[in-house]
């Protein structure tokens, strides 16, 4: 994808490139074969580490995310729509009595 044929969502304003590159799950984006990235892969599992993959389309539905919030300011049992990532941090700030970040790009989601 490039240009203006990059979709709305994969961009970010001055941090977006020309050129936007995706796969299709199960592909991923990753370095080449080596043995040092083949003994990531065999031991990583074993130490329980964990890795994230970047280059999937995050408007692909297996893309997204679970949002769990309980405690004070927040209705047990309450289902809400999907959120978009930019929405958490406003969010969890309400939920904690804290003004969202001065930079949000979002607003905080309503959980009562």
């Amino acid at each position: 994808m490039a240009g203006d044929n990059i979709p709305k969502g994969m961009t970010a304003h001055n941090r977006t490139g020309e050129i936007v590159v995706t796969t299709e799950p199960p592909y991923t984006l990753s370095r080449a074969d080596t043995l040092l990235t083949k003994a990531i892969v065999f031991f990583s599992p074993l130490l329980g580490w964990e890795s994230g993959a970047h280059g999937f389309n995050p408007n692909l539905p297996d893309m997204g995310g679970i949002f769990l919030a309980m405690g004070r300011g927040v209705t047990a049992g309450k289902k809400i729509d999907d959120i978009h990532q930019l929405e958490i941090a406003p969010t969890v700030a309400g939920i904690l009595g804290m003004d969202a970040p001065a930079n949000a790009k979002r607003r905080a989601v309503p959980l009562r």
